[in-house]
């Protein structure tokens, strides 16, 4: 069986809970922290609640001002959730069209 990591809130939840722990480590508030980045505290606190995708750029930025790798921040693998292939097709790709599909997907 084929398993896709979902590109979903997941991953951003993940990430923002990591900046939250870390920015905590530093003991930076929200509203230091944001201004350190020249974001407002709502941003800082959608970014922690995984609501706002954080760009890659800001993760740079992030890391700097909590002086830690940028890796520390990214989730590792067992904290995303992975799905059969099979789950992610839509309910609307049935019969041949399902099983060409998947024998495609099978091959990588």
């Amino acid at each position: 069986m084929i398993k896709a990591i979902l590109p979903s809130a997941n991953v951003y939840e993940v990430i923002g809970r990591n900046i939250r722990h870390a920015r905590e480590n530093c003991g930076l508030s929200q509203e230091k922290l944001a201004k350190l980045l020249s974001l407002n505290r709502t941003s800082v606190t959608n970014i922690e609640k995984g609501r706002q995708r954080i760009l890659v750029h800001m993760l740079f930025q992030v890391s700097a001002a909590l002086s830690i790798p940028m890796l520390e921040l990214l989730p590792r693998d067992s904290e995303i959730a992975h799905k059969p292939i099979e789950e992610l097709l839509p309910d609307s790709l049935q019969g041949e069209a399902r099983e060409w599909v998947l024998g495609d997907l099978r091959k990588l």
